[in-house]
């Protein structure tokens, strides 16, 4: 692939990506496609990252501990909703979501959300083990490792990368100094973040 910021040739690896682009700090994404450039920018070749979201979600609805704050956020926002739509459809207030995300959920806060997450994107969970086994308090240990199976192919021309931006520009765009990395979707051919705004 040639760099759009300087026009040199990238060189393209496989490898894993500690990928804390989607808002959580424990997920792990193996066969990830690097693009590294002489120039320093590094782009990354998520493929199927809707794919690798669902995965994620699913692994957080069924461990056995407390969600996170950053647990509770990632769902949210990967329903899509805001914290004020969030807690109309729970029934409680603005506040009560925030404090979840910035602090913890109660366990019967945690087992609500799950359910929640769970019903309106009908993803498989059992309720019984949820109620049995969870425990009380989060596990800092938890990990989330995802492989991807559709494995990224090396961009060829500069029209395959239309539309990429370069790790320094898009975080300039974003308003952030650091924390995000520049994705690019091989299947649909744009740029993605991971994130649902």
């Amino acid at each position: 692939m040639i760099c759009p910021s300087c026009g040199g040739t990238t060189m393209f690896t496989i490898g894993n990506h500690h990928y804390t682009e989607c808002g959580l700090s424990n997920v792990i994404v193996k066969e990830v496609g690097f693009h590294r450039c002489k120039c320093g920018e590094v782009f990354y070749q998520l493929p199927g990252i809707a794919e690798v979201h669902e995965e994620i979600v699913r692994a957080i609805l069924n461990k056995k501990s407390l969600l996170t704050g950053e647990e509770v956020k990632f769902l949210r926002k990967w329903l899509g909703l805001n914290s004020e739509q969030l807690a109309a459809i729970l029934g409680v207030t603005r506040a009560s979501v925030s404090r979840w995300e910035n602090q913890l959920p109660t366990p019967a806060n945690d087992r609500t959300i799950r359910l929640f997450v769970a019903g309106a994107r009908n993803i498989p969970l059992d309720a019984k083990a949820l109620f049995a086994q969870v425990a009380p308090t989060p596990d800092k240990s938890f990990k989330i490792v995802i492989v991807c199976t559709r494995l990224p192919l090396p961009l060829e021309t500069p029209s395959m990368a239309k539309g990429m931006l370069p790790s320094t520009e898009f975080r300039e765009r974003m308003g952030t100094s650091s924390g995000y990395k520049h994705f690019f979707d091989q299947e649909l051919g744009n740029q993605q973040l991971g994130l649902v705004a």
